[in-house]
């Protein structure tokens, strides 16, 4: 995820296009038992995790 960190903006259109290009069986089955998880990840905000990692990152990048 820290290496190819998305902003939320860029990480919601990332998660849009990819429902975009489901076939027909894929969406059902998003629609039922994929759900939560999808829903999950529509919630998780990457921008707050930078905010969160982004000390640890420094401390460990200043120390190599």
């Amino acid at each position: 995820m820290i290496k190819y960190w998305q902003s939320m903006q860029d990480y919601k259109y990332f998660l849009n296009e990819s429902k975009v290009h489901f076939d027909s069986s894929e969406r059902v089955r998003l629609h039922t038992e994929l759900w939560k998880p999808w829903q999950k990840l529509r919630l998780f905000d990457t921008d707050k995790a930078m905010e969160f990692l982004l000390p640890f990152l420094l401390q460990h990048w200043q120390a190599r």
